[in-house]
């Protein structure tokens, strides 16, 4: 048997160190190598948090795609000690939390933690500015892109349904943005229909679960695709800026409207949307004042159809009352001064011109004739076009579809109820039928069982 070689000394191998003597040279190697504080560059990855308040992370550095070599990682902490001051100047610098996918540059210590054999980033600074500044770059890089490859205006060009009824809704699922989005609906008492699609919408990984999003709602063909979003700083926001995302609403078959809350300049996805809006809230009032606007416009021209049909079917009816005697008297009054005129002129003029005055009073007497026939002519029209006026308005008349076994609800002293969600648990309602009004109270109300959805789709009624 051999005995154990002793530290520092010569072996067949060379110089042989215990665990402890070669941890203390590395640890020595780059106390000397780093003596100071140093600035790293790099993304963020596998980012998590300890109760205790300390935040570990990898900084990473992606390979090339043509160089064949794997990502370099490096292990990092902030302490919690530095977090709250970390932390406060990023707020002042309107940024959010630190996140997988960041691209940041932070001022560390080198040290090796020999208790677990492991190189580790001390991070005591995380500057803001780099972050923002390529963010910026690379955000007019995105928008140039889009717009010189003309997808920039692609789904604004798109129609717009005058009254949306099915929407497709993107955020996340059980947010403050899901609540008051679908809140501002219910409470408008329209019948909506919503298919809802979960995404996340901060993150890298965000960005593959709001394109799968799009995709999935696009299938479905709603009226309008919504993607909304509560409000947050720039790089809580950053994934509505990505390339990816804005490329998937610019060329999405159905008109998309943001609603994303922030306060700085509007995202990509805001560009290229056919419309957005701050809040998730204002994008579901503005819905709600569209179809609003237009049922308006439909009771005002079913008002105006109304008031022309009726006032048609009055003018002719006085016009047929009045025009037969009318006519009469003003062809025959007419027919009679002709006469008189004739029968002078006939007394003044020489014999020779008596014959052409007969001539003219045989013409004349052929024109009373054919004036006859022709206002015989236009009271028929006008008897056939008050009859057409007289069906329209039959045709409008609610009594009709009363008559034919349909009914009316309304709320008592007030308006049409189109809905369930229109009318509350001990209400008291009354109903039109074709031969009087029933008068009852709401005991509970059911809703039509929603149409199934395609996977990883819920539906909204």
């Amino acid at each position: 048997m051999h005995s154990p070689p002793t530290s520092g000394g010569a072996s067949a191998g060379g110089t042989t160190f215990t665990v402890e003597e070669l941890a203390g040279r590395i640890k020595g190697a780059l106390d000397g190598a780093f003596p100071s504080l140093v600035w790293v560059t790099g993304e963020v990855a596998n980012l998590t948090r300890s109760n205790a308040g300390h935040i570990y992370l990898d900084l990473m550095e992606r390979a090339s795609e043509d160089s064949g070599d794997e990502q370099t990682l490096l292990h990092a902490v902030i302490w919690e000690s530095r977090r709250v001051e970390i932390n406060q100047a990023l707020r002042r610098a309107k940024w959010g939390r630190v996140s997988d996918g960041d691209e940041i540059k932070v001022k560390v210590g080198v040290d090796f933690y020999r208790p677990q054999g492991r190189l580790t980033l001390q991070i005591h600074e995380v500057d803001p500015h780099y972050t923002l500044s390529r963010w910026k770059k690379e955000r007019e890089r995105v928008v140039a892109a889009l717009k010189n490859e003309g997808v920039f205006e692609h789904n604004r060009s798109l129609r717009l349904s005058a009254a949306p009824h099915l929407l497709g809704l993107i955020t996340s699922e059980g947010s403050r943005a899901h609540a008051d989005f679908l809140a501002t609906l219910d409470e408008s008492g329209l019948g909506w229909r919503v298919a809802f699609h979960h995404s996340g919408v901060q993150g890298d990984a965000a960005r593959a679960s709001l394109i799968e999003a799009i995709g999935r709602l696009c299938e479905l063909g709603p009226d309008i695709i919504c993607i909304v979003r509560g409000g947050g700083s720039t790089t809580d926001l950053a994934v509505f800026d990505h390339e990816e995302v804005a490329r998937a609403i610019a060329r999405c078959p159905v008109p998309v409207i943001t609603g994303i809350g922030h306060e700085l300049d509007r995202t990509v996805s805001d560009l290229v949307a056919h419309r957005s809006e701050k809040t998730p809230t204002a994008c579901a009032s503005w819905l709600v004042n569209r179809n609003r606007l237009y049922l308006r416009r439909v009771d005002s021209v079913g008002r105006r159809l109304a008031e022309t049909a009726g006032s048609v079917v009055m003018r002719h009816r006085r016009l047929l009352d009045r025009s037969p005697s009318e006519l009469a008297a003003a062809v025959e009054g007419t027919v009679a001064r002709f006469r008189r005129r004739l029968h002078r002129s006939g007394e003044l003029l020489p014999a020779q011109v008596r014959p052409l005055l007969d001539r003219a009073g045989g013409i004349l007497h052929s024109r009373h004739a054919s004036l006859a026939r022709e206002t015989g002519l236009s009271l028929r029209r006008e008897h056939a076009r008050i009859d057409t006026a007289v069906t329209v308005t039959e045709a409008y008349d609610p009594r009709r579809n009363l008559a034919r076994g349909w009914s009316i609800t309304r709320r008592v002293g007030g308006g049409v109820i189109s809905s369930i969600t229109g009318v509350d648990q001990d209400e008291t309602i009354e109903t039109w039928l074709s031969d009087g009004t029933v008068i009852s109270r709401v005991l509970d109300t059911e809703a039509v069982p929603p149409s199934p959805n395609a996977e990883g789709v819920t539906s909204h009624e």
